[in-house]
């Protein structure tokens, strides 16, 4: 294995590792760009591009090209908590494939317990930049509405009944009022105080302001606009962490990648 260092500043990852399961044995070959942003005995904060994976599953999909593969090649298994399983060394929670930004990844189980607890008591603040179909109103709002697997597709989620689901809690602000040709979008600045998976792209969707680009949940017509102009994703970026450890508050954020940058370019102000 070796690690060299890209020309944008990334930890180049080249090799391969190999893991020992409880059904299965298999190695894991990776060739990944690790982009820390922070880092301290006990844990980092990594900036993670569109398009990975955060780890492989159960069943065994996905044993190659995800953030896994590249954490273990650069701190290694003893490098990284074991509370997640075997599966999932060093993460606390997660972004969807195709969301971009930024994740904390733990490299001991006192610092996993501890990050977990944070997140528990939403001692932290997790900012995301959303582009959503339509012009939102009003300008500030809250999203709260209980999300559950839905029955007929468990890779799916949706809004649950009163009194089922898991709590899942939105906040939002407009930054601006966008439009490409003729079609309105509007750029947000979003606030989750619970991480449910695809909380954010299930949440506006419901409301009837689909995340652009989103192929899941998403408006075929946006999404064919969008990517007629670039954008091959959901424009939903992890932006900006904010949180207390051990007394030392660390705030970090993520500029807009160049896809997302590229399709702003081509907003104009409405």
């Amino acid at each position: 294995m070796f690690m060299s260092m890209s020309e944008d500043g990334g930890h180049l990852m080249k090799g391969l590792t190999c893991m020992r399961l409880k059904h299965f044995h298999l190695c894991l070959t990776f060739m990944h760009k690790l982009f820390i942003v922070f880092e301290n005995d006990d844990f980092a904060i990594i900036n993670k591009p569109a398009g990975m994976v955060v780890h492989p599953t159960d069943d065994g999909r996905h044993m190659s090209g995800t953030l896994i593969n590249a954490l273990l090649g650069h701190f290694g298994k003893e490098g990284l908590s074991d509370m997640g399983g075997e599966l999932r060394p060093g993460i606390v929670h997660r972004l969807d494939a195709d969301t971009s930004g930024l994740m904390i990844v733990a490299k001991n189980n006192d610092a996993h317990v501890d990050l977990v607890e944070i997140f528990k008591n939403r001692a932290i603040e997790k900012k995301y930049i959303a582009l959503v179909a339509g012009h939102i109103d009003p300008e500030e709002g809250r999203i709260e509405s209980p999300l559950e697997r839905a029955r007929k597709n468990p890779g799916k989620m949706h809004i649950a009944n009163e009194g089922e689901g898991k709590e899942a809690i939105t906040l939002y602000e407009v930054i601006d009022y966008l439009e490409l040709e003729n079609q309105k979008f509007t750029l947000l600045l979003v606030d989750i105080l619970t991480g449910r998976t695809h909380q954010i792209r299930v949440h506006f969707n419901a409301i009837g302001y689909p995340v652009a680009g989103d192929v899941v949940y998403g408006n075929k017509k946006i999404n064919a606009l969008v990517e007629k102009h670039g954008l091959k994703r959901q424009y939903l970026h992890a932006a900006e962490l904010k949180f207390t450890y051990n007394g030392e508050l660390i705030h970090k954020k993520s500029p807009l990648p160049k896809d997302l940058e590229g399709l702003l370019s081509k907003l104009n102000i409405d």
